[in-house]
């Protein structure tokens, strides 16, 4: 089995001119379509697979409540995948063939990446965590990768070199961060492409074996980001984190500083809505709605130039707001690290299932009809909680620390009382919680403290909560003082904050 090795990667800009600008755009075109024969292909394939009847006839019984597959059931599964060309390898050989055409353009090993990729999407499909496999617009390929620093994407004496490009890449002359990383060895490397303003500009992803380099203060000298070792427990929401340890506590929302963006891409939908409509009139009754198509007929729709002046606008945004999103992460992630410690419990929450709307049919006491099953999908969509779990796991193997995920039933963080050593189910708007008289502690907060207390079965240890409480209640106050007296001067907070 191939073994795996940490690693990092550094990004850096592509001094390409127009010739080699316009060379990449053509490759990513082929790209695109390459991919694509795959899709089309691999919809072939799983359309055959599904309707083979011995594979039918066992799912016919797996829909049965409780049938749990046979040994042998799921190795009429693997042969039947493996008759019908359902692997990664096989993939990669029908892209092998399919895609000789364009070896000029595209190596081997980007062409068996393509494949990965597809393959990723069809085994969603196989395996019942997704429902189809789609296909790429030229606009949804970011990137491109190889697989080694030997052949394919590489990089050689400063350049990116591939299939006959030399492009050279942009290094600060004062980035001692990434003249660092170059003491460490190349795994391989990827070409990313975002849209400015009206025009794609690439950029080099090298991807270093090892943990990157140690960043300095530069007045100092010393060293940023040197966490202890410290337990700490972390308080994951749809929009905030609280993490909480015995040196500090941190609680504030996901990238609070991107609002001022939302706003900009709020009023660039409207404005592409309102062109859109000027534009095709014949779309859309006297209510403003699409009109249903009658069999045999196609709705046609025209775009005119300030149209798409608007879209490559919003594109823009989008691309800074993915970039400060990201940016965001990192800086708190690295906040924690400092504040908290390098060993953090965090409960195993799927964030998919809390964007999935709500499958039980409720009626609203007040109005007597049936209530909204939109659940936090819109909050985690614009605050990304998974993708700063994934960060903050990162930056914590760095270190040597870990991030244990435990089962929110085991902890029940969100029900317990230390003090009275009770359980009780809140309403999810009941932002505080009383442990007794006299000490109202923020509810997310005080989940984050308990976190912090586990014994090695993952439950709330009491003895170590009763040890701590009171420098917890100390750092609580001070901290939602200190965030009231923000709001006070303008500042504003989500609702489930309770600030």
């Amino acid at each position: 089995m191939r073994s795996k090795t940490p690693s990092y990667c550094v990004e850096f800009s592509l001094q390409a001119n127009t010739r080699q600008w316009e060379e990449l755009n053509h490759r990513f075109f082929l790209a695109q379509r390459v991919y694509n024969c795959m899709v089309r292909e691999a919809r072939r394939r799983i359309n055959a697979y599904f309707l083979d009847k011995d594979v039918k006839a066992i799912q016919k019984q797996r829909r049965k409540k409780g049938y749990m597959l046979l040994q042998e059931e799921k190795s009429v599964f693997k042969a039947k995948r493996e008759q019908y060309g359902l692997s990664e390898y096989a993939f990669h050989g029908y892209l092998t063939v399919q895609a000789q055409k364009f070896r000029k353009y595209l190596d081997a090993n980007t062409i068996q990446k393509l494949g990965t990729s597809a393959w990723s999407a069809a085994s969603k499909v196989l395996f019942g965590k997704g429902k189809v496999v789609h296909f790429k617009k030229y606009e949804e390929l970011s990137s491109l990768e190889g697989k080694t620093n030997i052949s394919g994407i590489t990089f050689r004496d400063g350049c990116l070199v591939w299939n006959g490009l030399t492009i050279p890449i942009k290094v600060r002359p004062n980035d001692l961060y990434a003249q660092s990383a170059f003491h460490d060895r190349i795994k391989y490397c990827r070409i990313m492409r975002r849209w400015h303003k009206n025009r794609y500009n690439y950029y080099l992803q090298i991807v270093f074996e090892g943990v990157p380099p140690r960043k300095a203060n530069r007045k100092t000298g010393k060293l940023l980001h040197d966490p202890k070792r410290r337990t700490g427990g972390v308080d994951i929401g749809p929009s905030t984190v609280a993490a909480v340890s015995s040196a500090g506590i941190v609680f504030q929302e996901f990238a609070d500083d991107v609002g001022r963006i939302d706003r900009e891409i709020a009023v660039l939908l409207r404005r592409l809505d309102r062109q859109r409509r000027a534009n095709n009139p014949q779309n859309y009754d006297s209510l403003g709605r699409i009109k249903r198509l009658k069999k045999g007929e196609r709705r046609v729709w025209s775009y005119s130039r300030r149209y798409f002046e608007t879209r490559n606008q919003l594109r823009t945004l989008y691309r800074k707001r993915t970039a400060n999103l990201k940016q965001s992460h990192e800086k708190l992630a690295n906040k924690i690290l400092d504040v908290v410690g390098r060993d953090l419990f965090v409960e195993n929450m799927s964030m998919s299932g809390l964007a999935a709307k709500s499958k039980k049919d409720k009626i609203n006491p007040k109005t007597g009809r049936p209530a909204k099953k939109k659940r936090f999908g819109k909050s985690i969509q614009r605050h990304a909680p998974a993708m700063f779990i994934s960060i903050l796991s990162r930056k914590v193997g760095y270190y040597g620390g870990s991030v244990t995920k435990i089962n929110p039933a085991a902890a029940k963080a969100s029900q317990y009382n230390h003090i009275q050593n009770t359980y009780e189910k809140a309403e999810l708007s009941e932002r505080w919680k009383l442990l007794r008289k006299g000490h109202l502690v923020q509810r997310d907060l005080y989940s984050a403290f308990l976190l912090a207390n586990l014994n090695k079965r993952h439950t709330v240890d009491r003895k170590a909560c009763q040890r701590d409480y009171i420098k917890f209640k100390k750092q609580h106050d001070i901290l939602i003082s200190a965030l009231r007296q923000e709001k006070q001067n303008g500042k504003s907070f989500p609702a489930c904050m309770g600030i």
